[in-house]
């Protein structure tokens, strides 16, 4: 293993994900050997530190936080619940497992989050609300959440942030699995990845590598729930009943071939999901013959070069397809019978430049590309609307200037948007479509930002980050007529200001031993985040049966964010998560009032006991009352749930990293957290491993709330479903059972 400074093993090999630094790749020699002097100057031990920047959280001023992934993960758990247990996150789930499910950082909107692969954009400038059911989970290795300010190598202007979902730069064994379980739910999934045509250990620099993983789930969704018909005040007529037509069949599937050695990888990615799912309404409208289906792939190009040294240059180019169908006969969603298909079409091309003048100086250039297009087809008429296009450029210089030993980095960005709207080659839209009364529009915005990191000691990191972030409304929600959703082409840009301010600490327990672990160790991070929304993009409901986007003239959100890691004596691993926000809304219509749809407090612990070929984990959620509507008027109860997970593999030789709350630490208590929770290769096991995996263990099914919540008179409590944020019932008691298996394979790098 290659040794850093001060006689350390990095995080994670160099390059080996794209995220470099002056500490690593280019320039890598001069700037360690710089820090070692320094710090043997100075008599300090800086240099166990010395890791990537990139993906370690103690390493960077932005607020990031690294979640593991993989075929480990618990039968039901998806992206979204690891998401979850993430400071500042919330997911909004319209229903149970396989159901669409969608993040929020800090109080943004859904659009305000982007979403990459690899890198790659699912949702360039936020141009669409990620579904994250939509991804397989088993595809990748990790997750970094990026809240607020995202490096410059994004490009991004999302408010919120960015998650950015990794794959394995190792070589993996081969895993088959299947699950079953409450609702009439199955799942399978596949994941194999290594070199192509001969063995690791014979294969050259340019001998291509493979990485494919497949997944499927369908589901009944049959659970029972109460249904009130609507009728809150009048309890008389509550029953609970089945839930219908909430049949649901998802796949998808990533594969990624990549040849070439450190300095010169070329990388082709290609990352698809379909969906086929009847629509059941939520609690109290019911849907008999409504039925919706969509299909998603992204395919990618980029190469990552270092053709001298001190510079890499990064070209990339990427194609995003997508496909939504409604199918509405009886006008049971909208205000009128609909059968429609929308088909959106993105092409982009970008270019990323580093260079490193100074083993204390880095500077970044990044430009992109991008057209969009939109083009809806009314099925009932087979009438077809001419595409809306968008051309959207972006340029962001930025640099990373190190001091004091690299102890203080100063990170300031300017970025430049820019982009233009109009329908495809001057053609003319139908009279009454939302296309007929949309001109076209141009907009640019300049973007500066800047963060600053300070580490006085080794174990501390202290944060601050400030900047301006835009967003402009994507084509759906300016002319989007899908269901309930009515699109506003009259719509503005979303702006806002954000700051934040924090720290990163943590420590060990008990001596060290002759590899540089403790038997205990601790992070702690700690986070305040500001953000000052104007014309922010909200969907209100406007009549009974659509929903409208407007602009919120403005909203002030403050969150408090805290997070707590342990992992002791190699059997014990825990996680807190823990969020205050304030939410108010400060357009003059609801000024005072709550954002809806956005608690107050969340609370997220995962505990995990592990042993010899087994694991053990208890996750707790509690999330406060949250308001549903503008006008704070209706409001769900505050609700505790648990869920509990068991996993077996027999005839282990050693201790085998599960799916739990830390990552997997190479073996060593400790280490992961001290070297920021890189991607780190577990032992070797193979064979079956059986799992058992119970969600809402108490088998919450229903809520006592106020029946009127504005009344100081009125005492009266009443029962209510246990249901998501916009009204749709979830799942009692919910039990799968899994069964892995592993073929046994070799460990480290890909050439």
């Amino acid at each position: 293993m290659d040794q850093g400074a001060g006689g350390q093993p990095p995080a994670t090999p160099p390059g080996a994900d794209g995220l470099e630094t002056p500490a690593a790749s280019v320039g890598a020699s001069a700037s360690a050997e710089a820090v070692a002097s320094d710090e043997a100057a100075a008599g300090d031990e800086i240099a166990v530190e010395q890791e990537r920047p990139g993906t370690n959280p103690i390493a960077t001023s932005s607020s990031l936080t690294v979640r593991e992934l993989g075929p480990d993960l618990a039968a039901g758990a998806d992206l979204g619940s690891v998401l979850a247990s993430v400071p500042g996150a919330h997911v909004r789930r319209l229903g149970g497992l396989g159901d669409p499910a969608m993040v929020s950082l800090r109080g943004s909107s859904f659009r305000q989050v982007e979403v990459y692969v690899d890198g790659l954009p699912l949702n360039p400038d936020g141009s669409e609300a990620v579904d994250l059911s939509s991804l397989p989970p088993t595809a990748f290795q990790r997750v970094e959440a990026w809240r607020g300010n995202a490096p410059a190598r994004y490009a991004s202007s999302a408010i919120g942030g960015v998650l950015d979902l990794r794959t394995s730069e190792s070589a993996l064994p081969t895993s088959v699995g299947v699950a079953a379980g409450s609702w009439g739910t199955s799942r399978g999934w596949a994941v194999a990845g290594g070199p192509l045509g001969s063995d690791a250990a014979s294969a050259s620099p340019w001998t291509p590598t493979a990485l494919l993983a497949v997944e499927g789930l369908t589901t009944r969704g049959d659970w029972t729930y109460l249904d009130d018909r609507g009728t809150r005040y009048n309890t008389g007529d509550d029953a609970t009943v089945p839930r219908a037509r909430n049949t649901l069949a998802r796949g998808s599937a990533l594969a990624r071939v990549q040849a070439g050695p450190r300095h010169a990888r070329f990388t082709l990615l290609d990352s698809a999901s379909t969906l086929a799912r009847e629509l059941p309404g939520p609690v109290g409208m019911s849907v008999l013959h409504a039925d919706a289906a969509s299909a998603r792939n992204l395919l990618g190009l980029s190469a990552d070069l270092a053709p001298a040294a001190g510079w890499r240059i990064q070209p990339r180019a990427w194609w995003l397809a997508r496909t939504d169908r409604l199918d509405d006969p009886d006008a049971e969603l909208g205000v009128g019978a609909e059968a429609r298909t929308d088909r959106l079409h993105t092409g982009a091309a970008q270019l990323g430049v580093t260079w490193l003048p100074d083993p204390h100086v880095q500077l970044d250039l990044l430009g992109r590309l991008r057209r969009e297009s939109w083009a809806p087809h009314d099925d009932l008429a087979a009438a077809q609307d001419p595409a809306r296009t968008r051309d959207a450029g972006t340029l962001a210089v930025s640099a990373d200037l190190r001091a004091w030993h690299e102890r203080l980095t100063f990170t300031p960005v300017v970025q430049l948007e820019a982009l233009g709207d109009a329908l495809a080659d001057g053609a003319e839209a139908r009279a009454g479509t939302p296309f007929a009364t949309a001109g076209e529009t141009a907009h640019a915005w300049l973007l500066p930002r800047a963060g600053l990191l300070v580490r006085p000691v080794p174990t501390l990191a202290l944060k601050a980050n400030a900047g301006r972030y835009v967003r402009a409304p994507d084509l759906l929600e300016q002319f989007g007529t899908s269901g309930t959703n009515v699109g506003n082409p009259d719509l503005a840009p979303e702006r806002g200001f954000a700051w934040d301010a924090g720290a990163r600490w943590v420590g060990t327990a008990g001596p060290l031993d002759d590899a540089g672990t403790a038997p205990a160790c601790v992070a702690l991070d700690a986070t305040w985040a500001s953000i000052d929304a104007t014309d922010r993009i909200t969907w209100v409901q406007n009549s009974q049966r659509t929903t409208r986007a407007i602009n919120v003239a403005g909203a002030a959100l403050r969150t408090a964010e805290l997070g707590l890691e342990v992992e002791a004596l190699r059997h014990l691993r825990s996680r807190t998560a823990a969020t205050w926000m304030s939410a108010r809304n400060e357009d003059p219509d609801y000024a005072g009032k709550v954002l809806p749809r956005l608690p107050a407090r969340e609370l997220r612990q995962d505990t995990t006991l592990s042993g010899r070929g087994w694991a053990l984990s208890h996750e707790l959620s509690h999330t406060s009352a949250t308001w549903l509507d503008t006008a704070n008027l209706e409001q769900t109860a505050p609700r505790t749930l648990h869920a509990l997970s068991a996993r077996w593999t027999p005839g282990v030789a050693g201790f085998v990293p599960q799916e739990g709350p830390l990552p997997p630490s190479r073996g060593t208590p400790g280490r992961a957290l001290r070297e920021g929770a890189g991607p780190l290769p577990p032992h070797e096991s193979h064979g079956l491993s059986l799992a058992v995996d119970v969600r809402n263990l108490l088998d919450v099914r229903t809520l006592s709330v106020d029946r009127n919540p504005l009344s100081d008179a009125d005492n009266t409590s009443v029962q209510q479903a246990l249901t998501d944020f916009a009204g749709y019932p979830l799942p009692g008691r919910t039990i799968l059972v899994s069964l892995t298996w592993t073929e046994g394979a070799p460990q480290g790098s890909l050439p």
